[in-house]
């Protein structure tokens, strides 16, 4: 028996093997579980990078630290607000409500958010706290929805 393979070559014997066993349907069981891997990976990296309800998104953990010792600074008024955002953050955050300072080596952390009987915003709490488990997660004004 002779039996041409579909690469054009010829096979003598009386059970060739068969033209799936090497381009057929194993391969393309396996670049189809390739594939679909391939896209649950693209779909699951890209859930993390996605707009929380704050508008920021969490980019990468700059730090990990899970016990962090953290002090609440409440600020009363306005006046008191905008003098400590220029004193640590400048000029260039004047929309930010909230706002954490941490000392990696020492695992302190700092967030200074509003009185809640001047200006309620429990938000933004949470959002502060994760800047004391993983650092700058959103890049800085990388990671703030701009629309």
């Amino acid at each position: 028996m002779v039996v041409r393979c579909i690469w054009g070559a010829e096979v003598v014997g009386s059970n060739p093997p068969s033209p799936t066993t090497y381009f057929g349907n194993n391969m393309k069981n396996i670049l189809l579980v390739i594939m679909i891997a391939l896209i649950v990976a693209s779909f699951a990296s890209a859930q993390s990078f996605k707009f929380a309800k704050d508008d920021h998104k969490f980019l990468v953990k700059e730090i990990e630290n899970l016990t962090p010792a953290v002090e609440f600074i409440l600020l009363k008024t306005d006046e008191e607000y905008d003098a400590a955002r220029k004193e640590f953050i400048g000029s260039g955050w004047n929309n930010v409500s909230a706002f954490t300072r941490w000392n990696e080596t020492e695992g302190t952390c700092k967030i200074y958010v509003k009185d809640p009987l001047w200006k309620y915003e429990p938000e933004l709490i949470g959002h502060e706290v994760a800047h004391c488990i993983w650092g700058r997660f959103h890049r800085g004004k990388k990671g703030v929805r701009t629309n």
